[in-house]
């Protein structure tokens, strides 16, 4: 076998091994961290489309909501016990509130939801003494 012929080999698997690794590495996620982003017009194969398209119009390369609920599906490769979701939007004054959240029973269509912006408690937070725990917010008018 010539010297050129060996060396091919050798560079084709190579190059078998380290696209074998790479396409292994996505599936399995070695560093525990995966980040997706989804913009309008863009396909995404892990993040699927905002549904129903009914209450979605795309505009100016931007999403308006029409009407609430809206989801959307997402399919990592493999499970994950936590999960981080930045969302950049621009609320109208018609919402009161925006809430986020995940499928909590696929049968019966229920969301655990956390809020997040609420018109109506940013203006009481503004004139009202806030404290704050965890989970919990307390108003009080005057501070006693």
């Amino acid at each position: 076998m010539s010297k050129f012929r060996l060396k091919t080999r050798y560079i084709f698997s190579f190059i078998l091994c380290v696209v074998f690794l790479f396409l292994f590495g996505m599936k399995i996620v070695p560093g525990g961290e995966i980040t997706y982003i989804k913009k309008p017009g863009e396909r995404n194969d892990f993040i699927g489309e905002l549904l129903p398209q009914e209450r979605i119009k795309e505009k100016n390369n931007n999403w308006e909501v029409a009407g609430e609920p809206i989801y959307f599906n997402l399919r990592p490769p493999r499970s994950f016990q936590e999960a981080e979701v930045f969302l950049d939007y621009e609320n109208p004054d018609n919402l009161s509130m925006i809430e986020l959240g995940v499928l909590a029973d696929g049968k019966l269509w229920r969301y655990k939801t956390k809020p997040v912006e609420n018109r109506q408690l940013d203006l009481l937070a503004k004139d009202w003494e806030l404290m704050q725990g965890k989970d919990l917010i307390f108003l009080q008018k005057e501070k006693k």
